[in-house]
């Protein structure tokens, strides 16, 4: 999973505060895993032990040939013993519990701070901590350069980790072409027979990170995404065009053009998954899935679009409140 928080000049405190809820992340990522045979063997234990009944012992007995021993145990201690071993991972005194200062050292391993200075934020904060591997997770922060705007964006894959890296790459570009202006879209369109490029309008805040834009497939087999995008008529040229249809004024409400980066980029991603004569990476793209959420600050305003079941927390008020709905 990700955690990214900008953090503002105005003594603004966005920092998420996940690491209590952290400790189980190696037992949820178990679960999720094998969640259908633990369940399987977890409720023929227990209705085991219901029918035996908790509250009887079971008696084991052991002979080494000259004397016999004895022992009882109870089904309530033994069930509670298990429970407690699987929530520890197993460790016995081989490999004793985590510490407090080691399991916080391991969860704030990734964590990072990038100083940007734009606008009213100052830096952002940065953590990631896989609970499966390969990670399905993604973030991306970025710099849109016509409106001046900071955007950072947290994308949670599902079924694998191809759809949360194309959105990572692809929604920047969308948001910032959805937030140009009518005379700037026209400009662009008129130029878009000689190209374009992306690097005029989104630059990434980390430069160890791969650059935003379009993907291109990575395999041998099939059309390029470029090559489909060209055949079901998608990708940022065809939502310039789409944009310019709109009946608005200089720019587009921002809050009207966060949903339409969003909705756009979800039909487009659908649409490229449809096979042309073979699978190719755009239809593994389209069948995994993920949600995202991203803050976009444009001077003195906030504004927050998810899809999914991600959540946005806000310090902005006394105590944390959730400001996002799920999709």
């Amino acid at each position: 999973m990700v955690f990214m928080c900008p953090v503002f000049s105005l003594s603004i405190d966005l920092r998420p505060r996940p690491l209590s809820l952290m400790n189980r992340a190696e037992v949820f990522g178990t679960l999720s895993k094998w969640k259908w045979p633990v369940v399987g063997v977890a409720a023929a234990f227990v209705g085991s032990m219901y029918t035996f009944g908790f509250n009887r012992s079971l008696s084991l007995q052991a002979s080494n040939g000259q004397d016999d021993a004895t022992n009882s145990l109870g089904l309530r201690d033994l069930l509670q013993k298990l429970i407690h071993n699987f929530l520890q991972g197993g460790k016995g005194p081989d490999k004793p519990p985590l510490s407090p200062k080691e399991a916080s050292e391991i969860l704030r391993r990734n964590e990072k701070i990038t100083e940007v200075n734009i606008g009213v934020v100052s830096y952002f904060e940065t953590n990631n901590f896989a609970s499966n591997n390969p990670c399905e997770d993604r973030s991306n922060e970025w710099l849109l350069l016509k409106t001046s705007g900071a955007a950072f964006g947290v994308f949670d894959g599902h079924g694998g980790w191809q759809c949360a890296e194309a959105v990572k790459n692809r929604l920047p570009v969308y948001l910032a072409l959805s937030l140009l202006s009518k005379s700037d879209l026209t400009i662009l369109e008129r130029d878009l027979s000689k190209g374009f490029s992306i690097d005029d309008f989104v630059t990434s805040f980390q430069t160890d990170k791969t650059p935003v834009g379009e993907n291109s497939s990575e395999s041998n087999v099939g059309y390029t995404l470029s090559q489909k995008q060209e055949v079901f008529h998608t990708g940022p040229k065809y939502l310039v065009k789409n944009l310019l249809e709109k009946s608005f004024e200089g720019r587009m409400p921002t809050g009207e053009s966060l949903s339409l980066a969003f909705t756009q980029l979800d039909d487009d991603i659908s649409t490229e998954a449809i096979p042309v004569k073979v699978l190719d990476d755009s239809f593994v793209s389209g069948a995994t899935g993920a949600c995202a959420i991203v803050s976009y600050v444009e001077g003195q305003d906030l504004f927050v679009a998810n899809t999914g079941k991600q959540q946005y927390y806000s310090k902005l008020f006394l105590h944390p409140r959730i400001i996002t709905r799920d999709t």
